[in-house]
């Protein structure tokens, strides 16, 4: 059985869709918890009607009510309520096309030695004219991924399936409550590093960057952000030299911006100088180093192209 955790907090005008989504499943064999996260605008009203209101029996579903606590702890909540032995995640503003669970399951019965399996994701938007989408990753590929990690970490939370077992048990712990951004790809890092990945290209769910509540790209605080956990992947990083390729540039690209304040600017200075540059483009030396000029050429590129 696959355990399905939805998040929520004040998703009013999204749940429905999620939650049909997930009723409108072609692969059946599942139960629902939603871990309603302190909503105050009736959200989870909404959802424990549709759920009521649909063919599943009570067993099969759960409307969890918890104090405001992040989407962090609302998920290991949801963990720890699963009974199944995969866990789906899904946040409640986005939603799965109609075969997403079963193509998740012929990827299990396929590569059964995997403990994290994803699909691609399609990125939308609710209110623009323009309804074009776009697909990520971008490649096309179904299997194991390569221990080399030349395809990265490609996954998304709301295409994600993990062995329950596997993420309870996951060194340094499940999702990170002290971060509010990066949470999901350290776990899904760590399950990759410790465990077997598979991966299909098809895709899934659709993202919607425009719904409701949705956190801003305002300013977060480093200590919010994946990249204040360096340290945390001393061991692994000294381990695979493949890893910390792909660890290290995906933090130089969360690094920059923050040179740019005055308040974070220190710290990301020093989270960059425990980077190893050695395996790295020159390129990404050079933006960590010398900031203010990099980004007056890639201006300037910008504007000539």
């Amino acid at each position: 059985m696959i355990s399905i955790i939805i998040p929520l907090y004040n998703k009013r005008d999204s749940i429905a869709r999620a939650l049909i989504s997930v009723l409108n499943q072609t692969y059946t064999n599942y139960e629902i918890i939603v871990i309603n996260d302190g909503s105050t605008d009736g959200s989870a009203h909404i959802a424990e009607q549709i759920l009521v209101d649909s063919s599943l029996p009570t067993e099969s579903f759960c409307v969890y009510s918890q104090a405001n606590s992040g989407v962090s702890a609302a998920r290991n909540q949801g963990v720890k309520l699963a009974e199944g032995e995969w866990v789906a995640f899904l946040d409640a503003d986005d939603e799965w096309v109609t075969d997403y669970l079963e193509a998740q399951n012929s990827l299990i019965e396929d590569y059964p030695e995997s403990t994290i399996t994803g699909l691609a994701h399609k990125k939308a938007w609710i209110n623009s004219k323009n309804h074009n989408t776009i697909v990520s990753p971008d490649f096309q590929y179904r299997g194991l991924l390569p221990s080399n990690w030349s395809l990265g970490c490609p996954f998304w939370t709301g295409c994600v399936m993990v062995k329950r077992e596997a993420l309870i048990n996951l060194k340094d712990g499940m999702f990170d409550e002290k971060l509010s951004y990066g949470e999901d790809l350290d776990v899904w890092m760590r399950l990759m590093y410790y465990g077997v990945a598979a991966f299909d290209s098809k895709v899934g769910a659709i993202y919607y960057q425009d719904a409701e509540n949705k956190l801003t790209s305002g300013h977060m605080p480093l200590r919010e952000h994946i990249p204040s956990l360096v340290d945390k992947y001393a061991t692994m990083r000294s381990e695979n030299s493949y890893f910390r390729r792909y660890f290290d540039t995906q933090m130089i690209y969360r690094l920059y911006p923050y040179l740019f304040n005055k308040t974070e600017a220190s710290l990301a200075k020093q989270l960059g100088e425990k980077l190893d540059y050695s395996q790295l483009k020159y390129s990404l030396f050079f933006r960590m180093n010398h900031p203010s000029i990099y980004k007056f050429f890639t201006t300037i590129r910008d504007i000539w192209n």
